[in-house]
């Protein structure tokens, strides 16, 4: 295709040049890029999606969304005329972005103001085409501007975090920019954005090009902080310190529930654990809610969307990407730490947040609750300004207990749950020490947890707690034998119910032992074999059988020894190696 460009000669009055450019094209399919005389250079440029500028055999044709710069290869431009034929009137002075515009007819002056380039930008409220028949430039070959000015970074050089966004723009604006972050010298060659994002230490190094001119060389350095942002989900008490943009939590303490993700009609439940005015660490599947502040009432927005009430044909709290006018409208009120949450729809029913626990879900109800177990709480996600609290995970099944030992961990008891010592007095086994939610239970203290199935998080202190010297649980770091004057019970079920102190071998005698679960050490007296818990936690004794058998245990070197008179080494049980410590 031939693009036919008439040109006029440069003209000279002083040391002001005219160039004009005149559109002729055989092809009226041409659309156009770069065009240039001399020292002034037109480049046409389109935004994504829109039509093209081009020619149609004797026009300059712009259509909405075209941009066209102009430099003199860095001269000052003192005029710019737009001539649209005669049978155009469509030229404006509002498409232009800088300068001073003036129209005559169908002529369009634009006085740059001696700037060494312009942008003209058509913003039609359409997508009618502009006709241009000639486009003529005015500028001064005498004097020459500086180069176009270093590329800026939004961001300051220093330590950030992973995953930052900076952006690299000019001051002159329809510069490229081209960059490295390698530490090299960017050029033409070089990678062309306007945006890095940090994943590691790095310098970026950039320049702004107009029309084949650089700047010189901006330079920023970023080192990738490796600290973590750790949050803190602290109770609200009073409702005239949430604040636009806070982040909160909904919980019920009396389940430790907090409310999880949407699951259409309402939202799920999820365990926490609560520790003071805490939550201690959430999991993912708790819902974070941002608050937004609407002339004293709140939007509570998720990841997912806008909560609101459906008020009109149910009870049910929904989500949806757009606000639902007052059906997404909340006033939130605290009293005694217990918080208020009634969307404002004024719909058949009334519209109150609350937890409930026969269906496992947050959702609306009919009515403000009253008791604990429908009574929701907020905390509000805070930067923590703590050194992190070491913490252990303590895992329950589906029997409802588990057992636990750390020499050198004192441990907080999180909420919904209990931990117990025991001892056995006249062949019964019996609960001798009872540690609620928040107690603390000591280093070197053997328990016995029970609650419901799930996860829970429990933090070490330096308190040291109350012991219990009558405490008959023992336990170990590392998996070994068990150790001990007397029989030796595991916390287990037997034959696949009844959960309780069983033989882990046979005729109580060393078993192998996992680390940090812990042991029950019975005196050699007992005659019970076993002792269950059954449903009114009442321990009921299982007696021996003399059909059982002795768990043989050897030395490394093969020889069979007394299990009950064991001292520190290593043994071989059924095959396995075994440390006694």
């Amino acid at each position: 295709m031939l693009l036919f460009l008439s040109i006029a000669g440069n003209v000279s009055v002083w040391a002001d040049t005219v160039v004009r450019f005149t559109f002729n094209e055989m092809d009226a399919t041409t659309n156009m890029t770069l065009v240039e005389s001399g020292e002034v250079k037109l480049l046409f440029n389109v935004a994504s999606g829109k039509n093209k500028p081009r020619t149609d055999g004797n026009y300059a044709n712009f259509y909405k969304g075209n941009t066209l710069n102009i430099t003199a290869s860095g001269h000052p431009i003192k005029q710019v005329v737009f001539k649209s034929p005669n049978s155009d009137t469509r030229l404006s002075v509002n498409c232009f972005t800088v300068g001073k515009r003036t129209t005559t007819s169908t002529a369009l002056t634009w006085s740059c103001n001696e700037v060494n380039y312009y942008t003209l930008d058509v913003e039609q409220t359409n997508s009618t085409m502009r006709k241009f028949s000639y486009i003529e430039v005015t500028y001064d070959e005498t004097v020459t501007f500086d180069k176009p000015a270093p590329p800026v970074f939004s961001i300051p050089e220093g330590e950030v975090t992973v995953g930052t966004q900076v952006d690299i723009t000019s001051d002159d604006g329809g510069a490229s920019i081209y960059y490295t972050t390698d530490g090299t010298t960017p050029t033409t060659s070089s990678t062309k954005g306007n945006s890095v994002v940090i994943d590691k230490d790095m310098t970026i190094r950039a320049i702004a090009v107009m029309f084949d001119v650089s700047s010189d060389v901006a330079e920023a350095t970023y080192t990738v902080s490796t600290e973590v942002t750790r949050y803190d989900y602290v109770k609200v008490t009073d409702a005239s310190t949430l604040k636009d943009g806070d982040v909160v939590i909904v919980v019920n303490e009396t389940a430790s529930m907090a409310m999880g993700k949407d699951a259409g009609n309402y939202r799920n439940e999820v365990s926490v654990t609560i520790s003071g005015d805490k939550v201690l660490s959430p999991s993912d599947q708790v819902e974070e809610v941002t608050l937004e502040s609407t002339n004293n009432l709140w939007y509570l927005l998720t990841p997912t969307g806008y909560l609101y009430a459906d008020q009109k044909t149910s009870n049910y709290v929904k989500t949806s990407t757009s606000k639902q006018g007052n059906f997404s409208k909340a006033s939130i009120a605290i009293q005694n730490g217990n918080a208020t949450i009634k969307f404002q729809g004024g719909g058949t029913y009334n519209s109150y947040l609350q937890y409930y626990g026969g269906t496992q879900r947050f959702s609306c109800y009919y009515n403000n609750a009253s008791s604990p177990d429908r009574q929701i709480q907020l905390y509000r996600k805070v930067v923590s300004s703590e050194e992190p609290a070491e913490t252990v995970d303590l895992v329950i099944r589906e029997i409802g207990y588990a057992s636990l030992y750390y020499s050198d961990k004192a441990l907080i008891v999180p909420s919904r749950l209990t931990a117990n010592t025991y001892k056995v007095t006249d062949d019964a086994l019996v609960v001798s020490k009872t540690y609620n939610s928040g107690d603390v239970i000591p280093a070197s203290t053997g328990v016995v947890f029970k609650g419901d199935q799930g996860n829970y998080v429990l933090e070490v202190t330096e308190m040291s707690g109350e012991g219990d010297e009558n405490n008959m649980l023992a336990g170990s770091d590392e998996e070994a034998l068990t150790v001990g004057d007397g029989l030796f019970f595991k916390l287990s079920t037997f034959e696949g119910k009844n959960i309780g102190f069983y033989w882990g071998a046979e005729n109580g005698e060393a078993f192998v032992n996992k680390a940090h679960r812990a042991y029950l050490v019975a005196p050699s007296y007992v005659t019970a074999r076993g002792f269950a818990f059954d449903t009114t936690n009442a321990i009921n004794a299982l007696h021996s059988s003399s059909e059982t058998k002795k768990q043989d245990v050897y030395t490394l070197g093969g020889q069979r020894v007394n299990q009950a008179n064991l001292s520190k080494g290593v043994y071989v049980v059924n095959g396995k190696k075994m440390v006694v410590r």
